[in-house]
């Protein structure tokens, strides 16, 4: 944040952010001072585990609630009493 702050500072007039402004100053930077910037560290096997069961353990609980609310709108409509 600091780098993308003092570039900002060198190339715009006016310190008014925007994103739009913002990804096109990151585009920029990136573009011409590549070569000035460090790389950053990848993530460890362990990180790279732990973010695929995640991303797992969220689908799962957002096809949990599809189903939930598919099954809540199907006794709604055949059968109101077993919702009571």
């Amino acid at each position: 944040p600091l780098v993308a702050a003092r570039y900002r500072e060198r190339r715009a007039v006016s310190g008014a952010k925007s994103d739009a402004a913002d990804a096109h100053m990151l585009a920029d930077m990136v573009r011409t001072d590549a070569h000035q910037l460090r790389g950053v560290a990848g993530d460890s096997d362990l990180a790279e585990a732990i973010k695929v069961v995640t991303r797992a353990h969220k689908t799962l609980i957002w096809e949990r609630t599809r189903h939930t609310q598919r099954l809540r709108h199907a006794l709604r409509d055949f059968f109101p009493a077993a919702l009571a």
